[in-house]
This record gives structure tokens, C-alpha cells and sequence, in this order.
């Protein structure tokens, strides 16, 4: 009998755990900074769905671009498979590299960590950057 209720308790704290550990979020209970950076960058789109991971969210926008911005505001992974990432989201260095060596490719993929930047374009070439944007 013991057991039974022990393993009844633990089915039902797992369950707890499912639901309470599903990382979606509304739309109102994004941060400012979240609402401000899309509402900026992607003008025209809106947000689909929302995930949150850690002290970032995953905004997956209507054109299936998904963006991982910080609570602060800051952006750390963009992925535009069906247009192109926004020059103005990266260091002038690192988006005129690109223009001069790559004179038609477009940005679709772009990362940002403490060493620095990749960002991935059109042409599937993929380049790194340090954080003063240049090339690594």
C-alpha cells in the first residue's frame, strides 16, 4: 500500500513537472526589452509562438524567422531562412566584409556569444567573427 501511494504521489509530481516545464510563454508576459527589439527589427511581423530557455526567449515570428533575445533586449541567435537578417543588427566591420567579399550573398543565419559572431549566407558559406567583427 505504501508503495502504491508512493508511486501514485511521484505520477503525479511528474505530471506537475510536465506541465509547469513547458517552456511557452504569451505574448504579455514578454519583457519589454523582448517586445521593443521585435516590434523594432521585424516591423510587419508578428509573433507566432513564444519559448523561453533560461533567461532568454525564442520568438518564432509569422514568416517562420525565429529570434533568441535576451530579457535585456539584446539578441543572440537570428534565423531568417526566408528573407535576410538586418545589416543593421551587426557591427559595421562585419557587414562590410561580407559586401565586399560576397557582393550578392545575404545574411540568413546570425549568432552572437562572448568570442564573437557567425553568421551564415545565402550562398550556405558560413563565416566567423571576433567581437570587434573581424574575420576569425
Amino acid at each position: 500500500m505504501k508503495q502504491t501511494r508512493l508511486f501514485i504521489g511521484q505520477l503525479i509530481k511528474m505530471m506537475a513537472n510536465k506541465l509547469q516545464g513547458d517552456n511557452k510563454v504569451f505574448y504579455n508576459n514578454l519583457p519589454t526589452n523582448v517586445k521593443a527589439f521585435a516590434f523594432n527589427n521585424f516591423r510587419g511581423l508578428s509573433i507566432a509562438f513564444i519559448e523561453k530557455e533560461d533567461e532568454a526567449y525564442t520568438l518564432t515570428l509569422s514568416d517562420d524567422s525565429k529570434i533568441t533575445v535576451n530579457q535585456d533586449g539584446s539578441w543572440q541567435k537570428i534565423d531568417c531562412s526566408q528573407e535576410s537578417v538586418l545589416m543593421s543588427l551587426l557591427p559595421a566591420r562585419i557587414t562590410a566584409n561580407i559586401s565586399n567579399v560576397f557582393d550578392d550573398a545575404k545574411i540568413v543565419r546570425a549568432e552572437k556569444n562572448a568570442e564573437g559572431y557567425v553568421v551564415e549566407l545565402t550562398n550556405t558559406v558560413c563565416m566567423k567573427y571576433d567581437c570587434q567583427g573581424l574575420a576569425a
